[in-house]
């Protein structure tokens, strides 16, 4: 059978990697709602081929009016929305959808361990590939992280270790995981998906629809949606032979769960883990959450390989990811902490909890996603000694936070001079939006370098 003719939809790094990929052996149409100069020279090496041409809106309007197009399937590129000109055309005319995830899976042959969850997931899956690499095992990490996932069809490894998000889950199809984790769920996206409980139904898919049978799932024991959700589903996943590990930084697990639980400096181990006892005192990390993290990338590593060797000397060669977290300075006593890739009030929530009580200074704004700010008034007054409002949501911040008395910058190089003026030592001036960042920047990590760069002014 003939590969069919495909149009991708974006032409983000996922769609140039996944055009790359099929050019190989069908024709290649590519349809981008913002072309730039740099989206145009990535094509010109298979555009010689004459295997790519461009889709434009030109030709879309021409779909619209009748004109059969030349391709047979849509790729979606991730964060395209379901009301896309091209996706309600297609479902039109009940063309195929597909993602570069799903072509990845389906030419994947090596084991897979996939992470999706609200918070959390590009953290654990580099932990997750870094302890893999600690023991020896060529690991291919990518996905929602950065790296295109179709990348490890070509690459020679043994585990591939995938960070998926609901976008990426929601039009793939392929049951090619082998352990699936999720990390936690709070609301996001819900400017997407209109509910909570359509957020879930997409983060849970993971496990339903791209599961193999005897697979293994992990999944957090102190969140009521995954329980909820597990107590419906308990009967399906033992008819499937799934195995269901889970983990809880509230120090218990139920007796009859198998996983893992903090217990001061030690994680430790229950049910068939229960000879499990590692102190965590050498992971850098800041935060109980990352240590949440640490025990999710543990379980799925194990789930995978059974007998790796886990200790404090890998705990401690591993290096954060930028934007999470990330201690950019001490100066003069007072912490600088880039938290930029925390984009809902539910990430601020688990980064605020590191700071000591009214000893944090908080840069809190940007582009709202969906989900209330209002719940964690009580617990910003308590850790935060001011809070700096920045972008689109000041002013809406200010009447929410009135209490609180916040204070408006006019942009992050104002915002970080404000709150260094208000500092006293032993202070901690994190940026952490709980919001996205495209009204002021490119994307978080364009915000989080630009207050990096305004930090290490006062060096």
């Amino acid at each position: 059978m003939a590969p069919l003719a495909t149009l991708v939809l974006g032409a983000g790094k996922s769609g140039i990697a996944v055009m790359q990929f099929l050019a190989k052996s069908a024709a290649v149409y590519l349809y981008d709602d913002n072309w730039t100069d740099n989206k145009r020279e990535q094509i010109k090496p298979p555009e010689k081929s004459q295997r790519v041409k461009i889709f434009n809106q030109k030709d879309l309007a021409e779909w619209q009016r009748g004109k059969r197009p030349p391709f047979e399937q849509v790729c979606v590129s991730p964060g395209v929305p379901p009301n896309h000109p091209v996706i309600k055309q297609a479902r039109k005319h009940k063309m195929l959808l597909t993602s570069e995830t799903e072509f990845a899976l389906r030419n994947i042959d090596k084991p897979i361990i996939a992470i999706t969850g609200t918070n959390g997931k590009t953290t654990t899956t580099m932990i997750t590939g870094h302890l893999l690499k600690s023991a020896n095992r060529r690991v291919f990490i990518g996905g929602n992280i950065g790296t295109p996932l179709i990348q490890a069809v070509s690459e020679a490894n043994e585990i591939v270790v995938a960070e998926l998000s609901s976008f990426q889950i929601d039009i793939t199809k392929s049951r090619k995981v082998n352990v699936a984790a999720i990390t936690n769920i709070s609301a996001n996206h819900l400017d997407r998906y209109g509910s909570m409980r359509s957020y879930l139904n997409s983060k849970v898919r993971l496990i339903l629809d791209l599961l193999v049978p005897g697979g293994s799932v992990v999944l957090n024991a102190d969140d009521v949606h995954l329980v909820g959700w597990y107590l419906k589903n308990k009967k399906l996943l033992l008819r499937r032979r799934n195995h269901v590990f889970w983990f809880s930084g509230k120090g218990k697990l139920k007796s009859n769960m198998t996983g893992l639980f903090l217990r001061g400096d030690c994680l430790m181990g229950q049910g068939e883990l229960s000879d499990f006892n590692l102190r965590h005192t050498s992971f850098t990390l800041i935060g109980k959450h990352n240590l949440e993290n640490l025990m999710v990338a543990i379980l799925t590593a194990k789930s995978l390989v059974p007998d790796i060797l886990l200790d404090e000397v890998a705990l401690a060669s591993f290096v954060g990811a930028p934007h999470r977290m990330e201690l950019v300075a001490k100066i003069e006593d007072r912490q600088f902490v880039n938290d930029s890739k925390a984009t809902t009030p539910a990430s601020l929530e688990v980064s605020i909890d590191s700071v000591a009580d009214h000893r944090g200074i908080l840069i809190l704004g940007g582009r709202e996603k969906g989900g209330s700010i209002l719940y964690l008034k009580r617990k910003l007054s308590i850790k935060c000694k001011m809070i700096v409002l920045i972008g689109e949501t000041k002013d809406r911040y200010q009447k929410l936070l009135e209490e609180l008395s916040p204070v408006q910058a006019n942009d992050m190089e104002d915002a970080i001079a404000i709150a260094i003026m208000a500092s006293e030592p032993a202070d901690t001036i994190l940026l952490s939006p709980a919001c996205a960042s495209y009204d002021m920047f490119r994307d978080f990590e364009h915000r989080g370098e630009k207050f990096k760069r305004e930090v290490n002014l006062y060096r």
